[in-house]
């Protein structure tokens, strides 16, 4: 196992926490190193300890199934927008219209 001593002795002296050298190293472009490199390359196993950790488990499992219903309702509302031209107003539709409509014809 490796000795984070120094590492966590660096982060002391530099009055920071690990979150925020985590965040400041990947959003600062100043940063941008094969350091922050390689913690984007491992999010997923990152993303996997914190999902098995017992005190961060229910948070992140909260945090994903946040992101898929933004992702999901921005996807709706996106489709039901007139600009995506997939806009359907039932209240003025036709039988005609209604009667030509083909779901098939969407994909």
């Amino acid at each position: 196992m490796h000795n984070l001593s120094a590492v966590f002795e660096a982060l002391e002296r530099c009055q920071t926490t690990m979150s925020l050298f985590i965040v400041i190293a990947l959003t600062s472009r100043e940063y941008d190193s094969h350091h922050t490199n390689d913690l984007l390359e491992n999010s997923t196993l990152v993303f996997a300890v914190l999902l098995e950790h017992p005190s961060t488990a229910n948070k992140c499992v909260r945090h994903s199934i946040d992101v898929v219903k933004g992702t999901y309702l921005w996807e709706i509302q996106h489709l039901a927008s007139e600009e995506s031209g997939w806009h359907f107003a039932a209240l003025n539709a036709t039988t005609k219209q209604l009667e030509g409509f083909n779901i098939e014809d969407m994909a």
